[in-house]
């Protein structure tokens, strides 16, 4: 399998090969695509365990990779793929919030870690999924934190308390694919059949909408 990542320039590509034994299979492996040239640079292999995630701030100046069986979380430098800092945590999925201050780590038995990237400080979420093949992205301003898993299950974390805010009830099986929009205020997921779903995040546009009676 392989990921695919825009370079800062916008045009030039990482792409992330991983083998289909992950996490026991042998180590990540990067390589930076020329767009203009077509030359590849690389490989550069990422300690001794598999890892699979390639995860990128905001402004694409940098990028993480985590990896459960070598417990480590690295922070790249998109332009040269060049180690900058090891971070000794790491799990089987990842995401970074855009202004690169914090790193979530999921869990194979479900369980939400956050690691301070400045701190470095880990924080465990209360609560848990209940399947495995987490995937993971944060809102805008990185006060919430969206999480699926192979059970179709899609949670609402609230970064602040650690606490799951809300909880949608997707297809059965594998949701891949999430993105916030820009405002935080609508989720969009993807699973295996081949539809999108789109999430009301701020809770103002259902139907069954909350209020305070007084």
């Amino acid at each position: 399998y392989a990921l695919v990542r825009f370079q800062p320039n916008g045009r030039d590509l990482i792409v992330q090969k991983n083998d289909i034994a992950f996490p026991d299979g042998p180590p990540s492996r990067l390589w930076r695509l020329d767009a203009a040239r077509g030359a590849v640079a690389g490989p550069v292999e990422l300690g001794r365990h598999g890892a699979w995630s390639l995860e990128m701030t905001a402004d694409h100046r940098r990028a993480f990779v985590t990896s459960p069986g070598e417990n480590a979380t690295w922070e790249l430098d998109p332009r040269t793929l060049r180690v900058v800092r090891t971070h000794p945590v790491g799990d089987h999925a990842g995401a970074v919030s855009g202004d690169g201050r914090l790193f979530a780590l999921g869990s194979r038995d479900g369980a939400v870690r956050l690691l301070d990237l400045e701190t470095g400080d880990v924080r465990r979420f209360r609560g848990r999924h209940r399947g495995d093949a987490m995937h993971l992205s944060f809102g805008p301003d990185a006060s919430t934190l969206v999480a699926s898993d192979a059970s179709g299950e899609i949670l609402v974390w609230e970064v602040a308390r650690g606490e799951v805010r809300e909880r949608f009830s997707g297809p059965r099986g594998e949701v891949f694919g999430l993105a916030v929009s820009s405002d935080g205020r609508t989720l969009y997921s993807t699973a295996p059949d081949a539809r999108m779903r789109i999430w009301d995040l701020a809770g103002d546009r259902r139907l069954d909408t909350r209020f305070d009676a007084g």
